[in-house]
């Protein structure tokens, strides 16, 4: 079974796997079997890619916490959503990564830190 399989086979038992903290979060996780644990362990990398390239809802809330960090308007906000949401998936792979990213530089220089 191939991590495309094995994503379809788990939430189709049930399972919601989401990314966190650069790994995967599977709920609830209590059930899982040893045989399914190992098969995320195998396929973590491919799961990871297909998670990523699989939720723009996930790049418009990285856009939104970017935007909101930065204090920018909802003019630039919309602008970003749609360029970046008509992006190809590896596209929005990489935009999401990239406001994830740039949220947490402008959170830490608001609590004093620098950019």
């Amino acid at each position: 079974m191939g991590a495309p399989d094995l994503l379809r086979h788990l939430r189709g038992a049930g399972f919601t796997l989401t990314l966190a903290d650069g790994g995967i979060r599977v709920a609830p996780a209590r059930q899982l079997t040893d045989d399914q644990r190992q098969a995320i362990r195998d396929h973590r990398v491919e799961l990871l890619t297909l998670l990523r390239l699989a939720d723009p809802a996930a790049l418009v809330k990285a856009i939104n916490a970017c935007c909101d960090a930065r204090g920018d308007d909802d003019n630039n906000r919309a602008g970003l959503i749609t360029e970046c949401t008509a992006l190809d998936a590896a596209g929005q792979a990489d935009m999401r990564e990239h406001f994830e990213t740039e949220a947490l530089i402008w959170q830490r220089a608001a609590r004093g830190g620098r950019p």
